[in-house]
């Protein structure tokens, strides 16, 4: 859910997050550029209940200079 949630504010190829095990080869999730939110500004307030998912997608919105994450 959270890749599908932030696909909509990336542009094509960025990526969203990864895995990696020791056992597990690189698994990655980019964004597939049909995003319908991509233009707007965009907060994201986390606090210290957020957790997983929320992650994920306030990462990608901070690692993509994408919005202001607080929190």
């Amino acid at each position: 859910a959270a890749i599908q949630m932030v696909n909509e504010f990336l542009d094509k190829d960025q990526m969203i997050v990864y895995t990696e095990g020791s056992n597990s080869p690189r698994n990655e999730a980019k964004a597939n550029g049909y995003g319908n939110f991509k233009d707007i500004k965009l907060v994201v307030l986390m606090s210290q209940y957020s957790a997983s998912a929320s992650e994920i997608f306030a990462g990608a919105i901070q690692d993509w200079d994408r919005g202001l994450v607080i929190g």
